[in-house]
């Protein structure tokens, strides 16, 4: 009996404070404030951080200054059936080719990808050592600035060695370590070791239709630390999302507290900004970041282009350290794949999308 009154008081409870407590308005009607049940919600996703949604992606950034120019190498494949994926590969380097982007993009739509591996239609990343070192390949065309095409007279090959760097474990798997990488383009050739990071993440499913927007932003400072911090927004779960980590030089890993970074004030019209800064903290300390952007580039992800994402290449500047890393702004697309893109796709592909 005792049972069933106390059951009974707190259902009364709750109906009482839903009805006399408002919640605020959201901030241009999407960006929740905290509300009313803002802890009980805290509580559920405690509970859903360990029910896992399935996608099957490896992502790798890297970058670093040279002759004061930025060199960057960025790599990604996401799985998915039937031997498709999302695929991109970007090479920026300090000569007059400026950034070169694999030959589909702005698609990722790729074919053929083999059973147990990442990539497809000339990428390739294969784990060697698992959660210590990959190998990444990228033979094919790409494209620049200018336009044209042109093929590469050997593929890019490149190892990430994650055994000396620095580890955090999550939901998906991050990792800082070290890119070397040999690439030859035309007549000039490079070879770099670069700071990198690597995002292993995965699930039952991946819908990027879910998703509003979001703001990530991966660094490498001249003093040795690795920064990953983000803001995101997807209405149905979590219209504010702050997260990420910082390594500092000594190998100590901190988890970001807050990110005072706003979407709603940073390119919420669909243009991204390329000269702004924010502020974050880890640990003790506070952090001022500065942005500054070198190259930027478009692509989409998923089947029916789901996502754009704009990709950009910058400069940073965290307490008075200067830096390089990638800003990536994801916004969601809804005007689909276009039929001149899809056109080329496998003829089994598009029956079964009934493209034909």
């Amino acid at each position: 009996m005792s049972l069933i009154l106390c059951i009974a008081g707190f259902v009364i409870i709750l109906t009482i404070y839903h009805l006399l407590w408002k919640d605020p308005a959201p901030i241009l009607g999407i960006y929740s404030v905290p509300g009313k049940w803002y802890y009980v919600k805290y509580v559920l996703f405690g509970i859903l951080y360990y029910v896992r949604k399935a996608f099957d992606a490896v992502f790798f950034i890297s970058a670093n200054s040279e002759k004061d120019k930025g060199v960057y190498v960025i790599a990604g494949c996401e799985r998915r059936p039937l031997g498709m994926c999302n695929g991109l590969f970007y090479i920026g380097v300090t000569s007059e080719k400026g950034l070169l982007c694999s030959k589909k993009i702005p698609d990722t739509v790729l074919f053929g990808a083999e059973i147990g591996e990442f990539g497809a239609e000339g990428i390739k990343i294969i784990p060697v050592t698992p959660m210590v070192k990959w190998t990444i390949s990228y033979k094919g065309q790409m494209w620049y600035d200018s336009g044209f095409l042109y093929q590469p007279k050997v593929p890019k090959r490149s190892k990430q060695d994650g055994g000396s760097g620095f580890l955090r474990r999550m939901e998906c798997d991050l990792q800082f370590g070290s890119l070397k990488c040999k690439f030859k383009i035309e007549n000039e050739s490079f070879e770099y070791t670069l700071p990198s990071f690597r995002d292993h993440s995965f699930g039952q499913k991946r819908d990027w239709t879910l998703m509003h927007r979001y703001a990530f932003h991966h660094i490498f400072l001249e003093n040795g630390s690795n920064i990953s911090v983000g803001v995101v927004c997807q209405p149905s779960t979590a219209s504010i999302l702050e997260l990420g980590q910082i390594a500092l030089p000594n190998g100590e890993v901190l988890p970001i507290k807050w990110v005072d970074l706003k979407l709603y004030q940073h390119g919420e019209s669909g243009t991204a900004p390329r000269d702004y800064a924010f502020t974050f903290a880890a640990g003790d300390e506070e952090y001022t970041v500065q942005v500054l952007v070198e190259y930027e580039s478009i692509h989409y992800v998923s089947s029916d282009w789901d996502a754009r994402m704009v990709e950009r290449f910058c400069k940073f500047v965290v307490n008075n350290i200067p830096g390089r890393g990638v800003s990536e702004f994801h916004y969601r697309h809804k005007d689909g794949r276009p039929e001149s893109v899809a056109k080329d796709d496998p003829e089994w592909y598009r029956k079964m999308c009934h493209k034909i």
